[in-house]
């Protein structure tokens, strides 16, 4: 699951941030003659998560420091944030086809996740990053697990999205699941109706309308336009998503989600050419 957009508060104008940049954010001299070092604040933090490899690498060891340094119970701001990296990292390490981390580092996501769930679960960066490692550690788990983490997975975003409506990621990960469960095999439906009374019931014309939000608050997001155009594959309109999809590759690869998608947009570009 990968977040993007500014999953968390403060960080989408900070996307970008450079190495330089968060060094300087970080440091200060004093007026005397000897420098102080200040601890980054967690904007900074969440500016470096969403950004490059090896951005989310360092944001992930701030963290780690600072919950290594913390003198009591974990603050609640620091616990989501740790699932918040966790992800992260476990599509990172992903990336890297290093599978059995990403499979470790979702689990321990979801630990600190379900942590601070306990402690507010009407927080809405609680909500969303509980909700995105349960969405990463059902990959691994049984179809019972997996259908079941999909009910509570939309849960938690519907009462985030309540308390952001304008927020794209969130809009991006409703879209996800409308689409995700949509696309559930004959035996994943089978599976579902005889464990649940009612099972996920997906659908791609909500998926379309989630997706569309997103696009209006982010219009520049690779990923988003990737699942605006598998809609309309799905709907079997080739050349609005053969419209996305030429977007999506004109956009610069800055993030590491940038890149995760890449060729998935180049393989679907390619194949609905003819579209144009």
């Amino acid at each position: 699951m990968s977040r993007p957009p500014r999953p968390i508060r403060h960080t989408r104008s900070n996307m970008h941030l450079t190495p330089l940049l968060f060094v300087l954010s970080v440091l200060s001299v004093l007026a005397s003659t000897q420098a102080k070092v200040l601890p980054p604040s967690y904007e900074d933090v969440d500016a470096l998560l969403v950004g490059s490899a090896e951005d989310i690498q360092r944001g992930f060891d701030i963290l780690k420091d600072l919950e290594r340094n913390c003198p009591g119970p974990l603050p609640l701001e620091l616990k989501w944030r740790l699932a918040f990296a966790h992800c992260q990292l476990a599509e990172v390490r992903g990336d890297q086809g290093r599978d059995n981390d990403r499979e470790a580092l979702a689990r321990i996501a979801l630990k600190y996740g379900e942590d601070a769930l306990k402690e507010d679960e009407n927080d809405p960066d609680v909500a969303v990053w509980y909700a995105a490692s349960l969405g990463l550690v059902g990959e691994y788990s049984s179809v019972k697990e997996r259908i079941r983490g999909g009910f509570i997975f939309k849960e938690n975003i519907d009462r985030a999205v309540q308390q952001r409506p304008r927020d794209p990621f969130l809009h991006y990960l409703l879209g996800r699941w409308q689409f995700g469960t949509s696309q559930l095999s004959w035996f994943e439906r089978k599976a579902a109706a005889a464990l649940f009374a009612a099972p996920p019931q997906g659908d791609l014309d909500q998926a379309l309308d989630e997706f569309t939000a997103a696009h209006r608050e982010k219009p520049d997001w690779r990923a988003n336009l990737l699942f605006l155009a598998k809609v309309f594959i799905e709907k079997g309109d080739y050349a609005t998503a053969i419209r996305h999809l030429d977007r999506a590759a004109e956009l610069p690869v800055i993030t590491a989600e940038d890149g995760r998608v890449s060729n998935e947009i180049d393989n679907l570009q390619y194949k609905y050419s003819g579209y144009r």
